[in-house]
């Protein structure tokens, strides 16, 4: 785990001086786990509304349904009430009708008799059939013949004129169809923009706790512009933090195809493989590697592969050229002294080995193995 912590520390490293920052920064604060969970928070306050929502349709349907029944049945009963007008007269047509064959004296005695009996006598008269007694239209006392069928029916339609207005039906909450999204108009930013905001929008997920959201960011921004070196390396470092090693190799391995002048993305590669032993294929990484003359941790982590893979001939040429470029390395002086005393140069090796110790950059195990080295080959040595 090592190497994962020396990259780790690279990228930091590489962002803070790409922001103008000591290393560290938004990932140094957070947890990471292999499988970040979600909050069912949000959506336990979504379904709440959503029932509210639900049942004030459904108080509404109520509403209307009951007062259109309503309106429905007063209307029923306004309509009928002239039928009961109309025919109540027919008793008094009958009673007329039947005096008229009678002698004066008949009449005179009919007169006497109370009002009751004689309603309860002729009240039988609608069920006559007889058609004088039926169709006499002069005795109504209304002055006007019964209704027709089709005045009838126009008044339900005079009814419904002079009823107000009705309000508009509440659909319910079944019946609402979500509004579409709306479309996202094309944005004036360019690639470069648009990628750039993606990896800022990452960042702030990150603060916020929010890892799936960022990397959904970082992933959506790179099959947008993959050269976006930035969203790479945090990814890269979300995936490495995170266990998941394979991932962040085949990220670092289709960065380096994109671009073969950035050196970073085929350094960490090479170190994961050499992490889990592939000496061979982390060394044809950084031999696909374009011309990195100006890169000196590159040739140093060159040289330490030829080492390890027991080709101290590169291995010393590769060191060379990286302290060259950064002579204060006292690891690289070290690394140089190892590759020199296997090619059996003990001269050559103690002064790098002297070169280390003088560095003032090692510090304990490595500063007792290059003192235990200057003393056994000070003893081989002979003096001049």
């Amino acid at each position: 785990m090592s190497l994962i912590n020396q990259m780790l520390r690279d990228l930091e490293s590489r962002r803070a001086q790409a922001q103008g920052s000591k290393p560290g920064g938004v990932l140094d604060n957070l947890s990471w786990p292999a499988q970040p969970g979600t909050s069912s928070g949000n959506m336990l306050s979504g379904l709440r509304s959503v029932n509210w929502l639900r049942l004030g349709g459904i108080a509404a349907g109520f509403a209307v349904l009951l007062t259109v029944y309503l309106w429905y049945s007063s209307g029923t009963s306004v309509d009928k009430a002239p039928e009961t007008v109309v025919q109540a007269p027919a008793a008094p047509a009958q009673q007329a009708t039947d005096t008229e064959g009678i002698s004066a004296p008949q009449q005179a005695a009919a007169e006497n008799i109370p009002a009751p009996a004689v309603a309860t006598t002729e009240a039988p008269a609608p069920q006559v059939t007889e058609p004088a007694a039926v169709e006499t239209p002069a005795v109504s006392p209304v002055g006007s013949a019964p209704v027709a069928p089709a005045p009838q029916e126009a008044k339900p339609a005079s009814a419904v004129e002079a009823a107000p207005p009705r309000e508009p039906r509440v659909a319910r909450a079944e019946e609402q169809v979500p509004l579409p999204a709306p479309i996202k108009k094309p944005s004036a930013e360019g690639p470069d923009q648009l990628a750039e905001r993606g990896y800022q929008e990452a960042v702030e997920a990150l603060q916020n706790g929010k890892m799936a959201d960022a990397q959904r960011n970082l992933r959506e921004t790179l099959a947008q512009q993959p050269r976006h070196h930035k969203s790479r390396e945090l990814l890269t470092e979300i995936y490495l933090r995170t266990g998941r090693i394979s991932e962040a190799e085949n990220l670092l391995a289709a960065g380096a195809m994109l671009d073969s002048r950035y050196t970073l993305f085929s350094k960490l590669h090479a170190r994961l493989l050499a992490q889990r032993g592939d000496i061979s294929g982390a060394l044809q990484v950084l031999q696909r590697q374009a011309a990195a003359d100006t890169d000196a941790e590159y040739h140093a982590l060159l040289a330490a592969l030829y080492q390890r893979a027991s080709d101290h001939g590169q291995a010393v040429t590769a060191y060379q050229i990286a302290l060259r470029l950064e002579p204060n390395q006292g690891v690289w002086w070290m690394g140089l002294a190892i590759s020199l005393e296997a090619q059996q140069n003990p001269g050559d090796a103690l002064s790098a080995y002297r070169r280390a110790q003088s560095s003032g950059t090692l510090t304990g195990a490595a500063l007792e193995f290059v003192q235990r080295k200057i003393n056994r080959l000070e003893a081989q040595t002979p003096a001049p």
